[in-house]
C-alpha cells in the first residue's frame, strides 16, 4: 500500500509516507516541521490505515524538526481508534527535543516511545 503526501513547495518541507509494510504492519514516515497545516494530511494517512486490516502501525518520527498540539492531537486521535479494535500504534521519537514535548505532555505514559526503528523490532 503506497500512501503519501508530500509538500516540498511549504517551506518545512513536510513529508509524510507510508513506506513499509508487512502483514497486518505498517511503517509511516514523517518529515519536517507537524503542525496545523500539516497534520490533516498526516491525519488523512493515518486513518487510511485505520480503516485498512493494519493490525500494528510503526509511526517514524525520527526527520520531525517541530511537533504541535495539533499533530499531538491526529496522533493521539490515532492510537484511540486503533485501540478501539485491539490493534496498536507506536512511534519512533529520536530527536530529543521532540521526545521532551511527549515527556512534558506526558504522553511518554500513553505511547511507546522507540529511538530507532531496529529498538521497536522493525527493520530499518
Amino acid at each position: 500500500m503506497a500512501v503519501s503526501a508530500d509538500f516540498g513547495s511549504q517551506p518545512d518541507d513536510f513529508h509524510v509516507e507510508v513506506v513499509d509494510s508487512w502483514p497486518g504492519i505498517s511503517v509511516v514516515d514523517v518529515a519536517g516541521d507537524v503542525d496545523l497545516h500539516s497534520a490533516p494530511e498526516l491525519r488523512d494517512t493515518l486513518s487510511t490505515l485505520v480503516d485498512s486490516d493494519t493490525r500494528q502501525v510503526m509511526l517514524d518520527l525520527s526527520n520531525v524538526t517541530f511537533l504541535d498540539s495539533m499533530a499531538l492531537g491526529v496522533i493521539l486521535g490515532t492510537k484511540k481508534r486503533l485501540a478501539a479494535t485491539g490493534r496498536d500504534l507506536e512511534l519512533v521519537v529520536a530527536n530529543p527535543e521532540i521526545r521532551r514535548i511527549f515527556e512534558i505532555t506526558m504522553l511518554d505514559r500513553i505511547f511507546a516511545l522507540h529511538a530507532s526503528r531496529a529498538e521497536a523490532g522493525v527493520p530499518d
